[in-house]
């Protein structure tokens, strides 16, 4: 997931919102050809509860920031763990491409983004590229009491499969996005068959705002049952999302 946006540094001092604080990156690790996991040694992470689903932006070059959802992160240390979806030669993708160990950057404060800290209860998860992260916090915050299935649309399955191997995400689809939407049919069923399953009404719906957007149409004229969803769009075609 990702957003546009300058933002001024400050290296030391008391950390208050918006404010980027100085980060080291301590290890890179290519999933696939598309993806990249990033360790981050974050000075905004410290002393910092981790609430699955947080967002936290990340200096990319020149001031730019991007905004991620951490898989994993360590108060005392301020290590947190990102996964990038590397596609053309956005800011982020050129980032993550080519940083190595030891290079410097800015994060900030990790803040609220997808509020699914209360959930207690089997969940449904769609998303594409960029929800593999939010996604595997999810899983783990719930554990094996309370399953997590998950479809996700993606460009490139095999590239994909990558992730949810080195992930160890569970109970996973991956359906093949097409240009004319004709995907979104198969993913409708899908949803509703796993609903099914696992007897839960919980739908938490992120990547693609114009796939959630129809997915929601389609799911509100099909199923009589009233669900219950959290959304949160982190990109969509032709439009900047702010933060």
């Amino acid at each position: 997931m990702s957003k546009h946006k300058k933002r001024k540094h400050h290296e030391t001092g008391t950390k208050k919102k918006g404010e980027m604080l100085a980060a080291e990156v301590r290890g890179a690790e290519w999933v696939g050809d598309n993806f990249r996991l990033v360790d981050l040694l974050a000075k905004g992470c410290r002393e910092e509860k981790w609430r699955p689903g947080a967002k936290l932006k990340v200096d990319v070059g020149d001031g730019t920031t991007r905004t991620f959802t951490p898989i994993s992160m360590k108060a005392k240390s301020g290590r947190v763990r990102i996964l990038v979806y590397i596609h053309g030669p956005s800011p982020a993708s050129q980032w993550a491409s080519t940083i190595r160990s030891g290079d410097k950057t800015y994060t900030s404060v990790p803040r609220s983004s997808l509020d699914v800290n209360d959930l207690r209860s089997p969940v449904v998860f769609f998303g594409d590229e960029t929800s593999f992260g939010t996604a595997k916090t999810l899983q783990s915050h719930l554990g094996a009491d309370f399953p997590v299935y998950c479809s996700f649309e993606v460009k490139e399955p095999r590239q994909a499969q990558a992730v949810v191997k080195k992930l160890e995400l569970a109970n996973v689809t991956l359906i093949k996005s097409r240009e004319n939407r004709s995907h979104l049919d198969e993913i409708v069923r899908n949803l509703q068959r796993a609903m099914t399953n696992l007897a839960t009404k919980h739908l938490i719906m992120t990547g693609n705002g114009r796939s959630i957007q129809g997915l929601r149409a389609a799911l509100q004229a099909n199923n009589a049952t009233q669900l219950e969803y959290v959304v949160k769009a982190y990109w969509t075609p032709e439009k900047k999302l702010r933060d």
